[in-house]
């Protein structure tokens, strides 16, 4: 993995349901969990958008199963935390 970055705080925010599920996790999943955490409603375009950049950056991985991508978290919720403080 490169170098870990302070994440911007929407990419956090999926990072954290990611996080709370139990792998894999599904984007209708997220979108879910983002809408019911953040209280907005989120687009399905920036979702994805904002999945790849995380996979880009080595914080999640996807697989592809038909037409839906499942996401497997690469960095654990303790390790992230132990970098950001």
């Amino acid at each position: 993995m490169a170098m870990m970055r302070k994440l911007p705080d929407a990419e956090f925010d999926i990072m954290r349901i990611v996080w709370q599920k139990e792998p894999p996790i599904t984007a209708g999943m997220l979108l879910e969990g983002l809408t019911r955490e953040t209280g907005k409603a989120w687009k399905p375009q920036t979702l994805h958008t904002l999945l790849g950049r995380l996979a880009d950056r080595g914080f999640l991985r996807f697989v592809k199963t038909g037409k839906e991508k499942m996401f497997y978290p690469l960095v654990e919720r303790d390790a992230y935390l132990q970098y950001e403080t």
